[in-house]
């Protein structure tokens, strides 16, 4: 579990360095991010 939260904290982060040109992509890499994480805690 504690892995998890370093994978979010890095979404955060990730979000953090937006500006508003690449802010779908950091979005993207975000929902991406997260999107791993849960999954890994599922299985």
């Amino acid at each position: 579990m504690r892995r998890v939260c370093v994978d979010f904290s890095k979404a955060r982060s990730e979000l953090k360095k937006i500006n508003p040109e690449n802010k779908f992509t950091a979005m993207l890499k975000a929902a991406a991010i997260i999107t791993k994480v849960l999954d890994e805690v599922r299985l």
